[in-house]
């Protein structure tokens, strides 16, 4: 319990500015990502739970540890994205990501959601260092993608790993966020990543510019039990189901275990 007391403080002390303004792979970090994963698998005892019921400090503490540990994500998927880059077999190296099999439920569940085919475009927002996503839609299902990432030096690292994959030519990704996008003209679907933000106003952007034979879509989680385990107790309402102004929802899609992302499609109401 030692180190993840460890990681607690360190993560909760975490400026994420500073996470963000460098693309190198910090092994402080990478160290203490690894004993969170570890460690969210463990209890979290009664006087830890009583006091994020009763200390008011603690409580501020732990939400800046919540909000810092969704950036250490952003750094795992550094640490693949920079892996496969330097890979001499980098497309067996981007099979052997621990998330493979659940992103490729996503993937396969966003496919029925467009009723995409091959030959077909889709626009991607909040692609990330390692768009897992774009890449398992042409190699899976000959679908091409156009990724937007706002983070430049993200961007840039996702540029260098499709490179690396030689997709170039079937995957494009923008630096930019849901401002970028001016048309969905020759665009068969629109997907808003799970931690794309703020979703209202990225769904309100889209909407007059969304074309007649362009569908969209979202990825969200269900809400955590407040009680157990550390990655319970992390309540992002953000990732949430909701229903957004200007939209009706068209169905809800939950893809088998071990994805975990829910897929929500939407359509503007005329």
């Amino acid at each position: 319990m030692k180190k993840i007391k460890e990681s607690f403080e360190y993560i909760s002390n975490l400026n994420i500015e500073s996470l963000i303004k460098s693309i190198e792979i910090n092994k402080e970090i990478i160290n203490h990502v690894k004993v969170i994963k570890e460690g969210g698998e463990e209890k979290i005892s009664n006087k830890v739970k009583d006091k994020l019921k009763n200390d008011d400090a603690y409580k501020v503490k732990f939400n800046k540890f919540c909000e810092n540990l969704y950036f250490t994500y952003l750094y795992d998927e550094i640490i693949m994205a920079n892996k496969i880059i330097k890979s001499m077999f980098p497309f067996d190296t981007y099979r052997k990501y621990d998330y493979y099999k659940a992103y490729l439920g996503s993937v396969e569940a966003e496919i029925k959601a467009g009723n995409l085919k091959e030959g077909d475009k889709i626009i991607f927002i909040g692609s990330g260092p390692l768009p897992i996503s774009l890449i398992m839609m042409y190699e899976h299902f000959g679908i091409e993608s156009i990724g937007i990432e706002i983070i430049p030096k993200v961007a840039e690292l996702s540029r260098k790993l499709i490179r690396s994959l030689k997709l170039s030519d079937n995957i494009e990704i923008v630096t930019g966020d849901h401002f970028s996008i001016k048309t969905t003209e020759n665009i068969k679907h629109v997907i808003v990543a799970l931690a794309a933000e703020p979703k209202d106003e990225i769904l309100q952007w889209l909407r007059p510019i969304l074309s007649k034979n362009t569908s969209m879509s979202y990825r969200f989680s269900e809400n955590p039990k407040l009680e157990g385990k550390l990655k319970e107790l992390i309540n992002n309402s953000k990732r949430r189901y909701r229903e957004y102004d200007g939209y009706k929802t068209i169905r809800i899609i939950k893809p088998a275990p071990p994805t975990t992302n829910i897929i929500a499609v939407v359509e503007p109401i005329s």
